[in-house]
């Protein structure tokens, strides 16, 4: 293609007349201009970045004629084998299969006009440009070329040139850039462990190196699965190798305190990013599922078969706005589901006397427990359970019905439902674990811990005798308790005795026994032994245990699952981390008549059912497993109307 000098257009634009006129005059000629967004001209049109995920992008492009004479537009359109993303939208008044189309000289500037259109979408990037030519009579100012065949209006007479002027449209190279499928990551209702994928993408014009991966603040809660060989390479979509890089995060809510927030950083040569770090946070959202529980029996967590044959326990699971009176967050306190694990009778050598199933109230039919079943909020579950005494067997056997669930916050939890077909005591002695520790800071210090005794039976426990003895079997200087105990005493059917300890220690690290002669029922003469350790000097404090206030505790009524929090509790001078240690809860008092049991090791929170309308009191101690020290016993009283 040629250019027509300027020289040349300058003369050939005169028209002389003769010289008796003596006079002459400019011929008149198009003026094309092509504005894109405004800018008048442009030899280039840089295309910005766009998220993958946002929507097209539509860039204004009109055609102009600033000359003095007609100007014939015979097409406008982009060339073949440019990007395959950038195309042309016809939204205006003229369409594309209006050409040729002729603007008279000063027409507005919405008179022909169309859109660029820019969607990469999330297909693969595409670097190529794209060349939008508009061919028009104007062949002056742009390069020349043939006239395209075609039929103009009456009045316009067919050019003998035209012109071609283009325009390049190119993607703008912006380096490399992570997308990430996710900047925040929640876990909510976790039973035992959840994951959540992440995917690292390249969306940027040039290959993405990841450095780095890891947790702002590590903890055993959090873990990261398949994560790639670092640093690692994710090229540009659409090149050779390409393939996002995904891993796993893992929370795993059993290990120790549930409610900790974290946050992922990811290093890298990202260019929008400061310093290449990209964060997703994570936030846990945990409710503790609140269940309302009853029974035919009408006795709590007894069980009376001696006069009928079968009864039923319906667990309710409370949606989040049916626990609004017990949160100061309405609707923020309940409504996540439990995973009912399994069910069992306990001893097992008695599950032959009982035969249980799960049913669902609503259908009334029998449903399988397996590997777990949910129970979501606002739903309920029977449980029927039937005393059948194995045939040719006229011994009567009690035993208890176990619901093994998890929830959120409380982790594992057993429902335990005490089952009488006979008359008879069980005795549970607690603290539940076989070794109770003391701590005091000098000889002669007095400390005191208190053992409770509690009768699940309902038939009173006959304690034939309870004493304390040293490592060789003596008695004990060292560990003392009411010497009045010797002479036996009487549990009766869901009480409880309480026996404080007292150590008083003469010389270093002793140990001793509580030893408790009872009338098994039938074992006959049964005795139980209990580890007693003392520290009489130590160079570390002891823990501190928090059972929660009692103002946390309100609100509930009977047969409705408290859970305990004990997380508050403090390790010693030590640095010792409870948290990866230990938490003893148990039960030292209820009010008459009460069935509630809760002797329970573990993790700093745990559930309670209280089954009739009084005060518990509830004792927790807690203790560091390495040096054998343990806090004194905290107690709440908590208050069930």
């Amino acid at each position: 293609m040629t250019r027509t000098s300027v020289l040349f257009l300058a003369l050939g634009a005169l028209v002389f007349t003769s010289a008796c006129g003596g006079s002459y005059a400019r011929t008149k000629h198009p003026q094309l201009e092509i504005a894109v967004e405004g800018k008048v001209n442009p030899g280039n049109f840089e295309l910005p970045k766009i998220d993958p995920a946002a929507p097209e992008e539509l860039y204004r492009v009109e055609i102009l004629n600033t000359g003095s004479a007609p100007l014939v537009v015979y097409s406008a359109a982009f060339q073949e084998g440019g990007n395959q993303y950038v195309d042309l939208v016809w939204n205006g008044s003229t369409q594309e299969n209006d050409f040729p189309v002729v603007i008279e000289p000063n027409a507005a500037s919405g008179y022909l006009w169309f859109s660029v259109r820019y969607d990469p979408g999330e297909e693969p990037v595409d670097l190529g440009d794209s060349v939008l030519t508009i061919i028009t009579n104007d062949y002056e100012n742009w390069d020349e070329v043939d006239c395209p065949e075609a039929t103009l209006p009456d009045g316009v007479s067919t050019p003998k040139h035209c012109g071609a002027m283009s325009t390049t449209f190119s993607v703008q190279k912006v380096g490399p850039v992570m997308q990430l499928n996710a900047r925040l990551l929640t876990f909510s209702c976790v039973f035992t462990s959840k994951s959540e994928t992440i995917c690292m993408d390249n969306t940027g014009t040039d290959p993405l190196v990841i450095r780095y991966i890891d947790f702002d603040f590590p903890s055993s809660e959090f873990t990261l699965v398949d994560l790639p060989a670092l640093p690692t390479t994710i090229p540009t979509k659409g090149t050779l190798g390409y393939a996002a890089v995904c891993f796993q995060v893992r929370y795993d809510p059993s290990d120790t305190d549930y409610q900790d927030d974290n946050r992922i950083r990811i290093d890298s040569n990202d260019v929008t990013q400061v310093g290449g770090s990209s964060y997703i946070d994570i936030t846990i959202k945990q409710k503790p599922a609140v269940l309302d529980i009853s029974t035919t029996s009408g006795a709590g967590f007894n069980l009376d078969f001696l006069d009928t044959a079968s009864h039923s326990i319906t667990i309710y699971n409370r949606t989040a706005t049916e626990c609004n009176e017990l949160c100061s967050q309405t609707g923020n306190c309940c409504g996540c589901p439990i995973l009912i694990q399994s069910l069992a009778i306990d001893p097992p050598e008695n599950a032959d006397w009982y035969e249980y199933k799960l049913v669902d109230p609503l259908t009334e039919n029998e449903l399988e427990v397996g590997g777990g079943r949910s129970l979501p909020a606002g739903k309920a579950y029977r449980f029927d359970v039937t005393y059948a005494r194995p045939a040719g067997v006229n011994e009567d056997r009690n035993a208890a019905f176990l619901i093994n669930y998890v929830a959120p916050e409380v982790g594992a939890q057993t429902l335990r439902y005490n089952m009488f077909s006979a008359e008879m005591c069980d005795l549970q002695i607690a603290p539940k674990g076989k070794l109770l520790s003391f701590n005091a800071e000098v000889a002669s210090e007095t400390h005191t811990k208190t053992i409770a005794l509690m009768n699940q039976g309902n038939a009173p426990c006959q304690i034939l005798d309870a004493h304390t003895e040293d490592q060789w079997n003596g008695k004990s200087a060292d560990f003392l308790i009411d010497s009045a105990l010797k002479t036996g005493f009487e549990i009766p059917a869901f009480g409880i005795v309480t026996i404080p300890v007292e150590f008083s220690p003469k010389s270093i690290d002793m140990k001793g026994y509580l030893k408790i002669k009872w009338e098994h029922p039938t074992k006959g003469a049964t005795t139980e032994s209990l580890t007693l350790r003392g520290n009489s000097k130590t160079n570390c404090s002891v823990p501190a245990a928090d059972p929660g206030q009692a103002s946390y505790y309100t609100g509930y009524a009977p047969g409705q699952i408290i859970t305990l929090n004990g997380c508050n509790s403090t390790g010693g001078s030590c640095g010792a981390n409870i948290y990866n240690s230990g938490y003893i809860w148990y039960l030292l008092d209820k009010p008459e008549g009460s069935g509630a049991y809760l002797n329970t090791e573990g993790l700093c929170t745990t559930a309670f059912m209280p089954d009739v309308a009084g005060n518990y009191t509830i004792s927790l101690i807690t203790y560091d497993e390495q040096s054998f020290l343990q806090s004194d016993p905290a107690t709440v009283i908590i208050t069930v109307e």
